[in-house]
């Protein structure tokens, strides 16, 4: 006939299942004294049953339980609850140093016995400190991000924002608050929400990894009207999974100066395209935007060459350049720096200015030019641009050159005549 199991044998089977635990765990009375472990507990603290067993919680080790927090958890919660989990303990312990524990509690009770407490424990410092580390490397990348002059935002899969960077939240002066953990279509009044857009996000980039250059003319809330350059491009972030990151120029001026050049009708269009005038516009820091058919036959470079990339003083002679601003310092009565400022000051202080200068060609070869420069503005008044118009004024200096040369040999002829006819009146007084 079969034995029935003894209590012994069920402790004991106990203990051994509870022995098998990876994670130490302590079994407490209702006094809160220790009455088992299990080998885990051991091993990790790296102490004795002896120092163990029978012993106050808080009397265990250097006292590292005896915590006021878990004080209150393990005197007024469980009474009143049954569990708690994932209380957070940092502590030095003796042997095996600092280390960040997760306890976790629960009551049970064990047949005849009194009233049990289990309470588990899961060192969690790797985890920690993986997680501040990444924390750092999050931070450090959000610096980065930070410093970029073009607003960002960082998507996640669902399209929504992980975060902005500090150019977004002061571009379209919105803040944190109103931004993270929205869907792009919701953000502001909606200006998101546009059906190529969605296109581009849901379909295309899945499929691609980026895009580029996609316009977006919107009236945004409080700061009007703006032309906006998106691209984006698909990122790998670690646990964060895909991210999208998606950078926006705002090209409101640049098109407002392309709009103003083409607004300037068929007389700025004819001479544009005249080969017998350098047309040279640029947009309001002096970076060349357009290089007519006559620059290129004058200086020598192909527009592809300069546009977007310098400004006509790098094609001006430099003395002449750092001449210029010193007069004009002197004549206005302030400084101006050497560079593309001298070349149109007076025109961005709305003075008609006409002069000459030394245009330099790509093959290192000059000429002098005659140059007129006018400020372009937007409606508002803003200058958005210069345009240079230069014509080669060489022929001109030729025909002085040749006009001084010819007229100091008409006054050499009238000395020698003057000087013979005296001659042969002195000669014939004489005789």
């Amino acid at each position: 006939m079969k034995r029935k199991p003894l209590i012994g044998d069920i402790e004991t089977y106990a203990q051994d299942i509870v022995d098998t635990v990876r994670e130490p765990l302590l079994m407490l009375d209702t006094t809160l004294r220790v009455q088992s472990a299990n080998r885990a507990f051991y091993q990790t603290f790296q102490v004795s049953s002896e120092e163990t067993e029978n012993r106050l919680i808080y009397e265990l080790g250097n006292g590292q339980w005896d915590i006021p927090a878990l004080r209150t958890l393990l005197e007024d919660v469980i009474p009143t609850s049954s569990v708690f989990n994932d209380f957070e303990l940092e502590h030095t312990f003796p042997v095996i140093g600092r280390r960040v524990m997760l306890l976790n509690g629960r009551k049970l009770r064990a047949g005849s016995h009194a009233e049990l407490l289990v309470l588990a424990m899961e060192d969690v410092t790797e985890r920690r400190r993986s997680e501040a580390d990444l924390k750092a490397i999050e931070t450090y990348a959000q610096n980065i991000v930070d410093t970029v002059r073009e607003p960002l935002l960082i998507l996640d899969t669902t399209l929504r924002v992980r975060s902005g960077n500090r150019a977004f939240y002061q571009t379209f002066q919105v803040s944190l608050e109103e931004t993270e953990n929205r869907l792009i279509y919701e953000l502001g009044n909606g200006q998101w929400d546009i059906p190529s857009l969605r296109t581009l996000l849901e379909d295309i980039v899945p499929k691609s990894s980026v895009f580029n250059d996609f316009e977006l003319e919107h009236t945004f809330p409080i700061i009007g009207r703006r032309v906006m350059l998106l691209n984006a491009r698909k990122l790998e972030a670690g646990h964060h999974g895909e991210l999208l990151v998606l950078a926006m120029e705002d090209v409101t001026a640049r098109k407002r100066a392309e709009e103003a050049l083409l607004k300037a009708g068929a007389l700025q269009s004819a001479i544009f395209n005249s080969a017998n005038f350098s047309s040279i516009a640029t947009d309001e820091k002096g970076v060349i935007q357009i290089f007519n058919v006559g620059a290129e036959r004058m200086l020598g470079y192909t527009a592809a060459e300069v546009m977007n990339k310098i400004t006509p003083a790098d094609i001006s002679d430099p003395q002449e350049v750092i001449a210029r601003a010193k007069a004009l310092s002197a004549e206005l009565g302030t400084r101006i720096a050497p560079g593309f400022e001298a070349l149109v000051f007076k025109a961005s202080r709305g003075i008609e200015d006409i002069y000459e200068l030394t245009y330099i060609r790509k093959d290192d070869s000059r000429f002098p030019a005659i140059v007129s420069v006018t400020a372009l503005r937007d409606e508002e008044g803003e200058i958005i641009g210069y345009l240079l118009i230069g014509t080669d004024n060489t022929a001109r200096k030729q025909i002085e050159a040749e006009r001084l040369l010819l007229d100091q040999r008409v006054r050499d002829q009238q000395f020698y005549t003057r000087s013979l006819i005296e001659s042969n009146i002195d000669a014939l007084i004489t005789t």
